[in-house]
């Protein structure tokens, strides 16, 4: 009976160390209230881990990223302004619909390096980001 009680606290002890934080997401500076924005979240490996779509209000959005243990993660997002399914480009590929970055990364002609981009994860937290275009 006691290595019972052992084992289960053992496995729940386990369970309790793997925190599940919460990441809110603001983005603000968005052109229209049109379309809707789609937000990525991603691991170091620069794996998805998690994707949601948000309609926008007062051109901002907010949206939020549950269950997520504590690690280090990047966003990126697009406002698909026209509700196409992708970011639409001109010449040069050039962005025509307003996107960024986690940290506010920037790039030179091009998307910011993902090292820019990266933060740590080590309780609930809240970024706000600012759109491009």
């Amino acid at each position: 009976m006691k290595s019972i009680i052992t084992t289960i606290a053992i496995v729940l002890s386990t369970f309790v160390g793997f925190s599940q934080n919460t990441l809110t997401v603001k983005i603000t500076g968005l052109n229209t209230n049109e379309g809707t924005v789609m937000v990525q979240l991603y691991d170091a490996n620069q794996k998805l881990v998690k994707e949601t779509k948000a309609t926008v209000s007062n051109k901002t959005v907010t949206v939020e990223f549950k269950n997520l243990p504590s690690e280090t993660y990047a966003v990126q997002y697009y406002h698909d302004e026209n509700n196409n399914g992708k970011m639409d480009t001109g010449m040069f590929g050039k962005p025509e619909e307003g996107y960024g970055y986690s940290n506010d990364a920037r790039g030179f002609m091009g998307p910011a390096d993902f090292e820019d981009q990266i933060f740590e994860i080590t309780g609930n937290k809240t970024i706000t980001l600012k759109t491009v275009l």
